[in-house]
């Protein structure tokens, strides 16, 4: 046989064989129903809903604080399969699901949230695990958690998260990074604070005006306080706006428990009445930057 066939036949194996790598990767994901996995949704099927499938392994932090918020995915049927990917601790705490009425009922996942086994004294359903197994290989997540959606894997910022206003503002307010300690800034209140109320404190490079003071005395949902602008700074300002990186800034600086708000996260949390006239304010520096 010469040279130049032994490459053709060399060729045609490599194609071979690529063909045949490709042929045994599944071309589709399986979609869950609910007469096949009905056992592994998180709350009562909704024909009206698009269908979610999530993977997660209890000892996975990041999965322990998704798990806290699947209020976010109510806007979902999600489907709840059970990945240990982190080793023999992790399947040994899978198994002890398995002798609950369902893996992903309220009482598995509460206890995956407190760090602890469920209490489940059911007989070990093995045909629940074979199928929670065989739908993990199917999709073989080799990170968690992981969502999946029409077969196609998503983050988790591309789904439609359903939060009330209150749910937002907790979920902000538990994401900032700067402690603030408000109960130092009496002169910047704007009312008797409330023990039960998350903290805004608006920054201002100008004086408080009346139609702010008259609208945040009214807006009782939060407690407010407002650095304005003052010559020179008093030492309590300052700290506050050393602490907040706000020493140098030119449009209103809003913080939520020391949480900086981008535009749209203002939106979202506060009141329109505020948003309104805090609008009014940028728009009316931006007309005095670019005419003065």
């Amino acid at each position: 046989m010469g040279k130049i066939s032994l490459i053709r036949l060399g060729l045609a194996w490599l194609t071979l064989s690529t063909l045949c790598v490709y042929a045994q990767e599944p071309t589709q994901k399986l979609i869950p129903d609910p007469d096949t996995y009905g056992d592994f949704l998180v709350s009562e099927y909704d024909a009206a809903k698009p269908s979610l499938v999530a993977f997660k392994d209890p000892r996975c932090p990041y999965c322990v604080n998704a798990l806290k918020r699947l209020y976010q995915l109510s806007n979902y049927n999600v489907y709840l399969f059970w990945s240990p990917i982190l080793g023999d601790r992790s399947q040994r705490d899978v198994n002890v699901f398995f002798y609950c009425d369902s893996p992903a009922s309220p009482q598995v996942i509460e206890a995956v949230t407190e760090r602890r086994s469920p209490d489940c004294d059911g007989q070990f359903n093995s045909d629940l695990a074979k199928r929670n197994d065989a739908f993990v290989a199917q999709y073989n997540p080799t990170s968690v958690p992981q969502y999946w959606f029409g077969g196609q894997r998503v983050g988790i910022g591309q789904l439609k998260l359903s939060m009330s206003t209150a749910q937002q503002v907790a979920l902000l307010a538990e994401s900032s990074t700067v402690q603030i300690p408000w109960h130092r800034y009496p002169s910047a209140v704007i009312r008797t604070p409330f023990q039960d109320r998350y903290n805004i404190g608006i920054v201002l490079n100008h004086s408080l005006g009346d139609d702010l003071q008259r609208v945040l005395l009214n807006e009782t949902q939060f407690n407010w306080y407002v650095f304005d602008k003052q010559q020179p700074l008093s030492s309590q300002e300052a700290e506050f706006r050393v602490l907040t990186g706000t020493l140098d800034h030119q449009a209103p600086i809003v913080l939520l428990e020391g949480k900086p708000l981008s535009g749209k996260e203002r939106k979202r949390v506060l009141p329109a009445a505020v948003l309104k006239l805090l609008s009014d304010t940028t728009v009316t520096q931006h007309h005095a930057a670019t005419t003065g």
